[in-house]
């Protein structure tokens, strides 16, 4: 976070707010850290090595028909992957031509501003 808010280096006010921002974000969490893995270890050892929390809340969400080495989609991006489809189409053609030096950024960019937005219609 530090490091992203070095984006404002050249605006000074910019830069101080967003260097306390991410500042205060960076303390929460290890914070955060600092709280959740004692606990984590804690319960690991009461149960014996087998798992902690995360593992006993991962292992409550799995439905009973998934293995131990299968795939399967959470419940948290069943409700969030069609609402993220509404909003970004990431166009993989356009990534590969940018990765392999066949174009930029901005050629793409200036060859889409006069292009008219089309929303991506669909009956719920």
């Amino acid at each position: 976070n530090t490091i992203v808010s070095m984006y404002y280096v050249n605006e000074e006010d910019h830069l101080e707010r967003a260097f306390a921002a991410a500042t205060v974000h960076d303390m929460f969490n290890m914070c955060t850290v600092a709280v959740l893995l004692p606990l984590e270890l804690f319960v690991m050892w009461l149960d014996g090595g087998r798992g902690g929390l995360l593992w006993h809340f991962s292992d409550a969400v799995k439905p009973d028909e998934v293995g131990d080495g299968d795939k399967w989609e959470g419940p948290l991006k069943k409700i969030v992957a069609p609402l993220t489809a509404e909003f970004i189409m990431a166009n993989k053609d356009v990534m590969k031509a940018v990765a392999k030096g066949e174009t930029t950024c901005k050629e793409i960019y200036d060859s889409h501003k006069s292009c008219s937005v089309q929303y991506n219609q669909t009956s719920w």
